[in-house]
């Protein structure tokens, strides 16, 4: 039987990944995983904790662009958005940075202490995110951006600075 070597090559595959996470992490969020040091969050300060979707907001339903570009899946993360609450990828505000992965186009209604209090966000490479001031990516939508995403919400950004009321994505 082959069963042994299936196992640990799919094992192996999800931890390639990074989406495997041990279970004593598990109360943190999906997990915490060694930082690589040519990922561009880590260069950003990312401590290497995927925080679940339902920490960041709500998933709600968006007919939005998806599907348009799908790229090798390769050397790549779907769906990681990267999000701060003070400039240049800081925690300066009083809240803290996350990082979640969700699925190809979707919305996330983001939920306190998110909500109206972002001042930097970005994306893995490959993926396409917009911004919104309503809690449903309905309307008043930004530019769309891509990787490494905007580190200060200013110039022509301004308007989006502690205004981000959803966010999506797509791969």
């Amino acid at each position: 039987m082959h069963f042994p070597l299936c196992a640990t090559f799919i094992s192996l595959a999800i931890a390639s990944l990074g989406l495997a996470a041990p279970a004593s992490n598990a109360s943190v969020g999906i997990g915490q995983r060694s930082p690589n040091p040519d990922d561009w969050k880590t260069t950003l300060g990312w401590d290497g904790i995927v925080t679940p979707i339902e920490q960041i907001g709500t998933l709600v339903p968006w007919a939005g662009p998806g599907g348009q570009s799908k790229r090798a899946l390769s050397k790549r993360t779907l769906g990681g958005l990267y999000i701060c609450p003070g400039v240049d990828w800081s925690s300066d505000q009083g809240g803290l940075c996350a990082y979640t992965i969700f699925g190809d186009n979707q919305c996330v209604a983001l939920s306190d202490p998110y909500r109206w209090s972002i001042s930097s966000v970005g994306s893995d490479p490959g993926t396409w995110c917009i911004l919104y001031q309503s809690t449903d990516c309905t309307w008043g939508a930004s530019e769309w951006f891509s990787n490494p995403g905007v580190s200060e919400l200013t110039g022509s950004w301004a308007a989006w600075n502690d205004n981000i009321g959803s966010i999506a994505c797509w791969w």
